[in-house]
């Protein structure tokens, strides 16, 4: 008999034992719920911060990107533009001059002499152009070689206008 009282108390320990297992299971369950949905939560918010992430990059090298461009188009904007000076030696060039090459020497952001070559039909012709561009506001100077004026007729010449600085 005593031994069989030692078995129904040992088999009653096992049944509130196991009944303790159960009873802290259960209340743990939410708790592993919980747990459980906000590690997904965190797992999703770094996901989306990673996603984040990869598109600032990708906006920043489009930034990037944007900004060498512009750089580039600053650069081209501030290159010196000769057409102005072209179209006003043309104007000044009369009937009896005609002009076939220019050459444009810039200096920085600033056009610093025209080299223009053509033919003049007189001497006198050359030297009225010569005055023109002299007199005009945007030059300075209009070198023409003395070696220009040794003919009377038929002049191929070459000038070296010098280009007033801008204000």
């Amino acid at each position: 008999m005593k031994r069989e009282y030692w078995m129904r108390v040992a088999v009653v320990w096992l049944l509130l034992l196991g009944g303790l297992v159960v009873v802290a299971a259960v209340l743990t369950a939410p708790s592993f719920v919980l747990v459980e949905s906000q590690l997904r939560a965190y797992e999703s918010q770094i996901q989306t911060a990673a996603a984040v992430a990869s598109e600032q990059r990708a906006l920043t090298e489009e930034v990037t990107r944007a900004n060498q461009l512009a750089d580039t188009v600053y650069s081209v904007g501030t290159i010196p533009k000769v057409y102005p000076y072209l179209n006003r030696i043309a104007e000044l060039q009369g009937e009896a001059v005609m002009l076939t090459r220019f050459s444009v020497t810039r200096v920085e952001t600033a056009v610093a002499s025209i080299n223009v070559a053509g033919v003049a039909a007189t001497r006198q012709s050359l030297t009225n152009f010569s005055d023109a561009v002299v007199a005009d506001p945007l030059f300075t100077a209009a070198d023409v070689p003395l070696s220009n004026l040794a003919n009377n007729e038929d002049i191929a010449f070459s000038i070296s206008i010098v280009v007033a600085e801008p204000e």
